[in-house]
Order: C-alpha cells, then sequence, then structure tokens
C-alpha cells in the first residue's frame, strides 16, 4: 500500500499550488532529523526516499528546499574539505534511541545517519531531485556551530585556539569560529568554494543558529556579565585590532561600557569581512549567497551570542539575500530601506513541536503571515521533519485560500 500511494504522489503534476505575489515558500530540510528518524526513512532505497520527499514538496507548492550541509561539526555531505559524517562522528550514540521532541517526537537512531552517508551523498540526490521537480535547491551551513559530533581529528578540535577565548585567555567556546584568522576564514571559503563548484545548487544559505554551550545561553538571553559576547571573543588578531584602533586593551574594560560595546562590533566586523568573500566566490559561480540573523544578534549592544552586522550587510550588499529569525510576519522595511531594495528580505519561521496541532497551527499561522506581509519575498519554515511526519501538506493550501490566494 504505501509504495502505491508514493507512486500516486510522484505522477501528480507538481508545482500545482504557486504562491501568489512572488511569494517564495521555503522549506528547511534538515536532513538529519528526518534520516535518523527510524518510523519515516527508508534505508533500503535512501536515493528513492529523497527523490519522495522532494517530490511530494513540489506538489504542494514548495519554491525551494533549504539542504542544511551541516550537523553540528560533520558534514550531511560527502566533503572533500570539511570531516565527513562518519561512524566515528556518532560513536557515543550506538547504545541508545531517542525521541526527536522538536519534530514530532520521531524515534531516531543517530547512527542511522552513517548508513545514509556510506550508500549515498544526500545532497547530491537532494539536488537531482530538485532539478527533476522544478524545485531551487541551496546548500544550508551554520557558521557558528561546529562542535558535538566533531571528532578528535576535525579542524576546530584540532585548533580550539581558533574558537572563542575568554577574557582571561584560560577558556573557550568549543565550535564557535573566530573569524578574525586568515586560517578560519580560508578553511570555510572552502567550504563555499566546494558547494559551489561541486554541485548544481542555487546557493548558499548561511546561519548564524548555534548548539555551542554559549555561556548563560540557558539561563538568560540578556546581556550581562559574563555572557558570550563580552565575555568571549578575545582572540590575539581581535585584541591587537582593538588596540591599533581606540589604544586600549579590550580584555581591561568594563563589561557594560561603551568600549565593551566596540568589542562586540569589531568581531562582527571581521565577519562581514569573510562574508563579503564568500560573496565574491558565490557571484563568481552565478549563485546566490543569504545570511540570517535573530533581531538581538544584529544589534551590538542587545546581542549576547555573536553579532551579526545586519545593517551594515544589508546598506553593503554584502549579500544576495538577508533573512531574519521572527514570525513571518515581521516588517522588514528597516533593512529594505537600508539596502535600497537591492537585498531580498525573508523570515526564518519555526514550526517545531512535540504536539502535531502546535506545529499545524504555527504553519498555518506562518503561511498566512507570509502570504500577506508586503515586505518580505518569503519564508523559511523550520522545519521539513514537522510537516512531513505530521502531514501537514494541506495546510499549504489552506492558508492559501483563507487570505484568498
Amino acid at each position: 500500500m504505501r509504495a502505491t500511494l508514493l507512486t500516486l504522489i510522484i505522477i501528480v503534476p507538481v508545482g500545482c499550488m504557486a504562491m501568489p505575489g512572488g511569494k517564495q515558500l521555503t522549506l528547511n530540510l534538515d536532513f538529519f532529523d528526518v534520516a535518523i528518524g527510524t518510523d519515516c526513512w527508508d534505508l533500503s532505497d535512501n536515493a528513492g526516499e529523497m527523490d519522495r520527499i522532494i517530490a511530494t514538496a513540489a506538489h504542494y507548492g514548495v519554491d525551494r528546499i533549504l539542504y542544511r550541509v551541516s550537523i553540528c561539526g560533520v558534514e550531511a555531505y560527502h566533503s572533500d574539505v570539511m570531516y565527513t559524517a562518519d561512524r566515528r562522528s556518532f560513536a557515543s550514540y550506538e547504545d541508545r534511541w531517542i525521541l526527536d521532541g522538536g519534530c514530532g517526537m520521531i524515534p531516531s537512531y543517530i547512527p542511522q545517519m552513517a548508513d545514509v552517508m556510506e550508500d549515498i551523498d544526500p545532497l547530491e540526490e537532494c539536488v537531482k531531485a530538485c532539478r527533476r521537480y522544478g524545485v531551487e535547491v541551496w546548500a544550508w551551513a551554520t557558521v557558528y556551530d561546529s562542535m558535538y559530533y566533531a571528532p578528535e581529528d576535525e579542524f576546530f578540535m584540532q585548533h580550539p585556539e581558533y574558537t572563542w577565548v575568554s577574557r582571561d585567555g584560560s577558556k573557550h567556546i568549543p565550535g564557535v569560529p573566530c573569524y578574525a584568522y586568515p586560517e578560519v576564514r580560508e578553511y570555510r571559503l572552502n567550504q563555499v568554494r566546494e558547494l559551489v563548484s561541486k554541485y548544481d545548487i542555487d546557493g548558499v544559505y548561511l546561519s548564524m543558529r548555534s548548539h555551542s554551550p554559549w555561556p548563560l545561553r540557558r539561563e538568560s538571553s540578556a546581556v550581562q556579565e559574563g555572557c558570550g559576547s563580552r565575555e568571549y571573543g578575545y582572540n590575539e588578531p581581535v585584541v591587537a585590532e582593538y588596540k591599533r584602533r581606540y589604544g586600549v586593551d579590550p580584555r581591561e574594560v568594563p563589561w557594560d561600557s561603551l568600549e565593551a560595546v566596540r568589542f562586540v562590533e569589531l568581531k562582527g566586523e571581521f565577519f562581514k569581512t569573510w562574508l563579503a568573500e564568500a560573496h565574491e566566490i558565490t557571484k563568481a559561480a552565478g549563485v546566490e549567497l543569504a545570511m540570517n540573523t535573530q533581531i538581538t544578534s544584529a544589534d551590538p549592544v542587545a546581542a549576547n551570542w555573536m553579532y551579526i552586522p545586519a545593517d551594515d550587510i544589508a546598506r553593503e550588499g554584502v549579500v544576495d539575500e538577508l533573512c531574519i529569525l521572527s514570525g513571518a510576519g515581521l516588517d522588514m522595511n528597516r533593512w529594505r530601506v537600508l539596502s535600497d531594495g537591492k537585498v531580498r528580505m525573508t523570515t526564518f519561521t519555526g514550526i517545531h513541536s512535540k504536539d502535531w496541532r502546535q506545529s499545524r497551527d504555527s504553519f498555518r499561522r506562518g503561511l498566512e503571515d507570509m502570504l500577506t506581509n508586503p515586505t518580505t519575498s518569503g519564508a523559511c519554515f523550520h522545519e521539513f521533519a514537522n510537516v512531513y511526519v505530521y502531514n501537514l501538506w494541506h495546510e499549504i493550501e489552506a492558508a492559501l485560500k483563507s487570505v484568498g490566494g
């Protein structure tokens, strides 16, 4: 019965529910979350499974897939420059199963990802399927999230000195790169080069989302003494440049001073320099580049983790798309004005939940907000697994009808 149903889905004409007003509906395919689901992935036909999920998405009107290449320190594609996910990556999880709380409580076995990686290059198969069904496909990479599954010979595990160091020099935030180092910038640029040269993708989507153990991340989102933005990132090149500009040592300024805000800004400036270099690579390859950030992380005063200088990024056209992690109804006019309309504006909208009703309601509300928001070009819904497991595809048509689309 299962095979018959899936065949019927594939032969129905795809793209039958185009978004009105030029809106782009994006689903974030965090493939790791889907592939480790023991009830929702057929290991005997990995390529066929990828084809079927993309065909289904295309049928219901999804315009773009963000395929997440990053899995907290390892990669969900066959990389020659980064650490490709393998059995060593997940060795500590071989004796346990989990319920994936954010993705519908899917029964999951993490080492199953290694089985998939040994059989196929999932990014390659995703690209093939997206081309087959007329869906845009972007590689989605995180830029501050290189730990948890990283084995000891992964780049940042070998070079902890390239991660954010504390004010007193005694501690690091694992997996959080300092983009002031030329070695770090080149390492991450090599991934961008690989993605645009090896795969027929439409763009590279960079994300600031991070699973690293940021100080006080579970206690509070407020800026305070000891938080990541003010207490960490005192790496040698950042300190040297700060001293050159301002004539003082940033390690000696009060955490709540104007001088501390300048320190936060400087770290963001180094990251923006790397982002501009990445944009040159994507432009030369004829593909687009996107960057996301939270509203708080776009403000050097409010940022409690990293600072992503969204205002400057928009004003200078450092990327082709700026995406804000928020509800799909967010007013993006601030950045539209700063970019003079030259940078596309989208939102990153979460639909994670243990409860299918909450995911359904979040998806429907987000779709309606996206369709009626005149300040954005669309929304990226996080994530594919929730729509897939909870079978929320018909919410797309329902949202279109509710707003008269």
